[in-house]
């Protein structure tokens, strides 16, 4: 054993020996010339270091770039533009889903995006209102629709619509009696307008005993309170406000245009009232007089001069004023009128069926 370690002790001694294969540095420069000299290299040309220009250095660092920056950078974007074209085609898609549908997730997730995004209030309640539309365009489709489970995604739609308006309502609020206030309300004045027509038709299409028919009625008297309020902002700023006076002189004139209508059809379905009692088809009962309840809606028109007249001489809120009693009147009329063709129907249908008493 001692003998193995005294032979590798002597062999390490000897292995720094030139006989055993070590060479000095000047050995291995005349040795690595000399092979030089055999593969053809100009040996003196070799020795001197090279001397790189500014092209060389460009060169070089435009390859480190495009291999260490740009290429990962490209791939990059790559990915994300594969990434996000592939949420804004699901997002596209989405646009025309409605609750119960595979996509509709996203569409709410696109939408809570823009909300979140949006830059003021204005432009918030801008988008509800928006949303608020699309909320209402849903039931609508869905009312057309078999789906076996289609009432309870309706009342999802309704119930998210009445939301909407309802954030735009306490943005409005918030706003008071100021330009943001009264450009926001004339918005919703205009929307609140396509909001009810949207909702009549979706009504016009429903079963009286439909379970989703009170929701959606009540939709309708929500978005009918949100005009109200807008038009109240309008009134208030009129004064000062000449766009907000602008609006609420449109509104004025629309407001007229629809009494005039409603007049018009109550007086004729009174008049049909009056023919069946006349005929005998049917007895008023005690109390009701046609002739009262005409002369009621007959005399609007002296009403409506002079609130014409103020609202011209600047009076917004006498002539608001004046137009909501009308409008509450022929609102009262109106169901006076529904329960009496109510009466004429039960006594029509109870004659019809009772059979004459043989003497």
């Amino acid at each position: 054993m001692t003998m193995n370690r005294d032979i590798i002790k002597a062999l390490q001694q000897l292995r720094n020996e030139p006989v055993f294969g070590d060479r000095t540095p000047e050995q291995a420069a005349v040795s690595k010339a000399s092979l030089y000299a055999r593969l053809g290299f100009d040996v003196e040309k070799m020795a001197v270091a090279p001397a790189y220009s500014w092209k060389d250095y460009a060169e070089f660092y435009l390859y480190q770039f495009r291999h260490n920056v740009l290429r990962p950078a490209m791939v990059g974007l790559g990915m994300f533009v594969l990434v996000v074209g592939g949420w804004m085609t699901s997002v596209s898609a989405a646009y025309e889903s409605v609750p119960g549908d595979f996509l509709y997730p996203i569409k709410i997730v696109s939408e809570q995006a823009r909300l979140s995004i949006a830059t003021s209030d204005q432009a918030r309640a801008t988008l509800h209102m928006e949303f608020a539309s699309r909320r209402l365009a849903e039931v609508n489709t869905l009312s057309n629709s078999s789906d076996s489970a289609k009432t309870a995604h309706m009342k999802t739609a309704v119930a998210a619509f009445n939301n909407e308006v309802t954030e735009v309502q306490s943005v409005m609020e918030s706003f008071g009696n100021t330009d943001a206030g009264a450009e926001l309300a004339s918005a919703l004045d205009v929307k609140v307008n396509e909001y009810v027509a949207t909702i009549d038709q979706t009504v016009s299409g429903l079963d009286e005993t439909s379970d989703v028919a009170e929701e959606v009625a009540d939709a309708k008297v929500n978005a009918e309170e949100a005009g109200t309020q807008a038009t109240e902002v309008l009134v208030d700023a009129a004064p000062t406000n000449a766009m907000a006076a602008e609006d609420f002189e449109k509104s004025f004139q629309k407001d007229l245009m629809q009494i005039e209508q409603d007049v018009k059809l109550t007086l004729g379905r009174i008049t049909v009232i009056q023919q069946a009692v006349n005929n005998g088809v049917a007895v008023l009962p005690a109390g009701v007089d046609l002739r009262f309840m005409t002369s009621r809606l007959q005399h609007f028109n002296t009403q409506i001069h002079d609130a014409m007249n103020v609202l011209a001489a600047g009076g917004y809120r006498s002539a608001y004023d004046t137009v909501g009693e009308i409008k509450g009147t022929i609102a009262e009329v109106q169901q006076q009128v529904i329960d009496l063709e109510l009466s004429v129907v039960a006594q029509r249908d109870w004659s019809v069926n009772v059979s004459p008493i043989e003497e």
